[in-house]
């Protein structure tokens, strides 16, 4: 693992091209960039890791239904 620091760490991402087409979509969207979309990702993740460790989980709810659980990269 690397160390914390205070200025931001740059890495190499290779996806597969039909995950970038997603991820530029959704970036065109919500007019932000790629590199956005990746760190909000990232972020989500990391709230759903701490959430199953505290034995929650986390949820999503379409409109007119309930909510349901989802495990993401079988977290």
């Amino acid at each position: 693992m690397t160390k914390q620091t205070d200025v931001n760490q740059r890495i190499n991402l290779s996806l597969p091209p039909e995950l970038l087409r997603e991820i530029e979509e959704v970036a065109e969207e919500h007019q932000t960039t790629v590199t956005n979309v990746v760190r909000k990702s990232i972020k989500l993740l990391l709230v759903a890791e701490k959430a199953k460790k505290r034995g929650g989980g986390l949820y999503l709810r379409d409109q007119d239904r309930k909510p349901q659980q989802i495990e993401i990269f079988g977290l």
